[in-house]
């Protein structure tokens, strides 16, 4: 993973590692209470030489004592000094024990002994070390060498008396809370990476352009509300630009010009092939264009649904000769829908029949621009047999569905049929509604679409689309002109994001994903 996808992945675990944070900090701070306090009092004592006649005595005693000032702190912690302490305090311990609480140091080229004593209470742990100073005093007293007149050659002075603490020692819980937050936050920016590293969805533009040659056309962003129709029911919406952007796109991707054709396909079925078809071609009605939406998921539920739509003639009858594509198309708003008609049991073979290429030829002959909707490509095959009969295909990737072995089999599949693969839409997957299928007119104006609809012929189409297009637009020129800039800021924003395709947005022809061999073409 490179630096950015770090950070990505940081970025979107910023609730799991608020979270664990908190987590850390709670039991850090449960720890700390379920602890016991602990009181450290601590005294100190001062060794020198007794007395001495001049300065040679005196220096003797002061080598004397600083030599053997090490071993009077270790003298603090045996029973030979601790036993007078549980006597005198009354202490219901042993020396075993009572040493375990008991610190005797001796600082760096001193010659002073400090004695600290921890215990539950502030109050005894001030008298044990007290005691433990006494006794020291006392004992070194009776072990060290005598002077000629009897008395200790060494004198141990108690320089600071230990006070009862105020405050426990221990445990420390500010340590505790920083040291909880820290591990909550390593644990989470662990999980978060992990997470990252094992996930194989395609997340941006960038995963994309990593996986293969074939041009990412753009990007359909969150609309501003929950509309899987945005073109219709919010055509002001910020989002909808990212459809008429697209729409510019294809003018320049196509081989030999504008794409007039394409075949609308995806992974698997989460990627809301239906709704961006009809916004697609929305777009396209705008510019006063004559379009026809061709709904080929003879699998399921597709365009036609999603419109609102019905008819009794539809592609299956088309197809099998036994009615004009004149006949079957049906008006909706400004685009011509062709339903799926009666579903056949065998889908895939009915758009194989040969008459797939006059029906498609004939479209091309009436309309501007012609959009052919089908199923998911990897369960099905339906795809396979239409995008060989229009300009390419479009491929949709959802950024929480799709995972890059999925895209990758699916634009080899495209590779396996030589099909021209125009680009990869990448999909937010909060920008259209979840199933776009299951949504229902809600304004007048698309109540009374499907009570409307009626059979169109091809030229009545185009007439019925500048018409509903000019009720949308402000003007046609404002329209062309908003095109054009979209086209020219697609095109040189492609072109400036990866200089491995020349232009950006052209076309992928057929040939394998990076890393697999190029597929002979006819």
């Amino acid at each position: 993973m490179e630096p950015v996808a770090y950070w990505r992945a940081l970025r979107k675990s910023w609730i799991l590692i608020v979270v664990l944070m908190i987590v850390g900090l709670a039991v850090s701070f449960g720890v700390g209470k379920a602890l016991p306090d602990s009181y450290k009092a601590t005294t100190s004592v001062f060794v020198t030489a007794a007395q001495g006649s001049n300065t040679t005595e005196l220096q003797q005693g002061a080598i004397f004592t600083q030599g053997q000032v090490q071993s009077y702190a270790q003298l603090a912690t045996t029973p030979a000094v601790l036993r007078p302490v549980i006597n005198d305090l009354g202490l219901k311990t042993t020396t075993t024990d009572l040493a375990k609480k008991v610190t005797s140091t001796n600082p760096l080229n001193t010659v002073i002994v400090q004695i600290s004593v921890s215990d539950s209470s502030a109050s005894q742990a001030a008298r044990i070390a007290n005691g433990i100073s006494a006794s020291l005093r006392t004992v070194v007293s009776d072990i060290a060498p005598s002077s000629k007149g009897g008395a200790s050659a060494v004198r141990v002075s108690i320089v600071t008396p230990a006070q009862a603490p105020t405050s426990p020692s221990s445990p420390d819980r500010h340590l505790l809370d920083v040291a909880g937050l820290l591990i909550g936050l390593v644990i989470a920016v662990i999980i978060a990476l992990a997470r990252a590293a094992s996930d194989k969805r395609i997340r941006s533009e960038q995963d994309i352009e990593a996986l293969t040659d074939a041009p990412v056309i753009g990007r359909v962003q969150r609309p501003g509300r929950r509309d899987a129709i945005i073109l219709r029911d919010a055509p002001t919406d910020p989002s909808a630009e990212d459809y008429r952007r697209i729409r510019a796109t294809l003018q320049f991707a196509g081989l030999t010009g504008a794409v007039t054709s394409l075949t609308v396909t995806s992974p698997s079925d989460h990627e809301e092939r239906a709704a961006f078809a009809i916004n697609l071609a929305l777009s396209s009605a705008e510019r006063s264009q004559r379009v026809l939406l061709i709904d080929a998921d003879l699998r399921g539920v597709g365009t036609a649904a999603a419109t609102g739509v019905s008819s009794t003639h539809g592609l299956v009858d088309v197809l099998g000769g036994s009615v004009s594509l004149a006949d079957a198309v049906v008006q909706w708003n400004g685009v011509d829908v062709l339903p799926t008609g009666a579903v056949p049991s065998n889908p895939t073979v009915v758009l194989g029949s040969p008459s797939l290429a006059g029906l498609l030829a004939e479209a091309r002959d009436q309309y501007d621009f012609v959009i052919v909707d089908t199923p998911p490509l990897l369960p099905y095959a339906d795809a396979l047999a239409v995008v060989r009969e229009t300009d390419g295909a479009l491929v949709l990737a959802s950024d929480m569905h799709t995972t890059r072995p999925e895209l990758l089999r699916t634009l080899t599949s495209l590779d396996g049929v030589k099909a021209t693969t125009i680009g990869v839409v990448l999909v937010d997957s909060h920008a259209l509604v979840r199933s776009a299928r299951a949504t229902a007119p809600t304004s007048s104006r698309a109540a009374a679409a499907p009570a409307s609809a009626a059979p169109a012929s091809a030229s009545t189409a185009g007439a019925s689309a500048t018409s509903s297009s000019s009720q949308t637009a402000t003007s046609t020129d404002d329209v062309e002109a908003d095109d054009r800039a979209a086209a020219e800021h697609a095109r040189v924003g492609a072109s400036a994001r990866s200089p491995r395709t020349t232009p950006q947005t052209s076309p992928r022809k057929p040939s394998s994903a990076r890393g697999g061999s190029r597929p002979a073409e006819d």
